[in-house]
């Protein structure tokens, strides 16, 4: 009996994995075991923002307030001087051409009344004749004087392009019409309306300027009116230059004049001594030589104009 007691006695004292009625039996976890003893990563050390050994600057700004801790301002990197590079020396510059003019500049007029001989002109033989229209129109006393600065026959030129000159006895204020035509073709050559206000004197007009160009042999008339009862005409005609001719104007260039009228060239002359009197106005030479160009061919009106603009200048 006593041995069956012990047995019992020792079967309750012996530990279960089920327990007992009564009991509750509470088991820890098993530790886990930590990520460094089954997975070695290299301990990572930063390295120091600042020197161990702290800087003058970091030690006064330890007794500074945080408004006065000065921030140091960035380390500027050396200039380096930029190397000088000698430039090459630049080409000359080759001197401007002059533009061509449209029109060539005529020779100088001549500057004293010395010449050899008179200012003579001298009609081309079988001209024809012209009706001055400018005289018949002209009667009424009212109305201001036209007159083309013409002979009485169809005048010559050599230039392609040439001056055609008419004068105005008075100041008007109405315009006058322009009419350039041949005997062949319907419509005319060139017309123009010349706007007012016009002044009197001697008037030119520059077939040049309007693209006009004449046709060797071909006789033109050329007319200038205020209304179709009140107008003046002209005949003009180009013609070849001749070899004489130009060995003349080479041998006196100031005397151009002379040498066109003598040949009978009447547009040519009275353009060459016209364009002396634009050029000086107040030199009574050219202006004298105009005026007895012009009284060779009856345009007495127009030069007694010239005449007084020389006593008016003066």
């Amino acid at each position: 009996m006593l041995a069956a007691s012990l047995v019992l006695a020792l079967l309750y004292a012996t530990p279960s994995d089920e327990p007992g009625p009564g009991l509750q039996v509470v088991q820890e976890p098993p530790a886990r075991p930590s990520r460094a003893e089954h997975v070695p990563v290299p301990e990572l050390v930063p390295e120091p923002l600042l020197d161990e050994e702290p800087t003058e600057l970091v030690r006064e700004a330890g007794d500074l307030e945080p408004a006065e801790i000065p921030v140091p301002l960035p380390t500027p990197e050396p200039r380096t001087e930029p190397q000088h590079i000698a430039a090459a020396e630049p080409a000359p510059i080759p001197p401007a051409r002059e533009e061509a003019s449209q029109d060539p500049e005529p020779e100088p007029v001549v500057v004293a009344m010395n010449f050899t001989g008179p200012l003579d002109y001298a009609a081309p033989a079988g001209s024809t004749y012209l009706e001055p229209l400018g005289v018949l129109r002209n009667a009424s006393e009212d109305l201001p004087t036209l007159q083309a600065l013409v002979p009485d026959h169809v005048a010559r030129t050599v230039e392609a392009s040439p001056t055609l000159y008419w004068f105005l006895s008075e100041d008007i204020e109405h315009p006058v019409k322009f009419v350039l035509a041949d005997q062949v073709s319907i419509d005319p050559a060139l017309e123009l309306v010349l706007e007012p206000p016009l002044r009197a004197g001697i008037h030119a007009l520059r077939l040049a300027d309007h693209g006009m160009e004449l046709q060797l042999g071909t006789p033109y008339r050329w007319f200038v009116s205020l209304s179709s009862e009140h107008l003046t005409k002209g005949g003009i005609e180009r013609v070849a230059r001749d070899p004489g001719l130009e060995a003349r104007l080479a041998a006196a260039p100031g005397e151009r004049g002379k040498v066109y009228a003598g040949a009978g060239l009447w547009y040519d002359a009275l353009a060459f001594i016209s364009t002396g009197v634009e050029r000086n106005p107040d030199d009574v030479r050219p202006r004298e030589l105009r005026a007895l160009l012009l009284e060779q061919a009856g345009l007495e009106r127009a030069a007694a104009f010239d005449r007084a603009q020389q006593t008016s200048d003066e």
